[in-house]
């Protein structure tokens, strides 16, 4: 992820409620992240 850092904005966001999240948020989320990081390529 840190690779890709500055690529995906909502990066940072993740990481910081990544504490926070449960298992199904923390999938969606991956989800997004490389939806998001195909899309960029």
């Amino acid at each position: 992820i840190q690779s890709a850092k500055p690529i995906l904005d909502v990066s940072g966001y993740g990481m910081r409620y990544s504490g926070e999240l449960n298992d199904t948020a923390r999938i969606n989320y991956l989800s997004l992240y490389l939806e998001r990081l195909l899309e960029a390529v």
